[in-house]
């Protein structure tokens, strides 16, 4: 199975992926990097997003036991 990134065009830019007959989406997508793709990538044109860990819970004080 190929790796897959989580990618978003590069700011100001459409990139087209043959493999999907499409643009990738201005959010981003998850992609399977191919050598297509990995061009892509090494040229600046799709970045890579580092998606945010989940933050800690934080305990409501009037949530909490007397």
């Amino acid at each position: 199975m190929a790796n897959k990134l989580f990618l978003k065009p590069a700011v100001g830019l459409a990139v087209y992926l043959p493999a999907r007959g499409r643009n990738v989406l201005p959010d981003g997508e998850n992609i399977a990097v191919d050598a297509y793709v990995a061009r892509r990538i090494a040229d600046g044109e799709l970045v890579e997003v580092k998606t945010a860990k989940v933050s800690e819970v934080k305990i409501n004080k009037n949530t909490e036991g007397d």
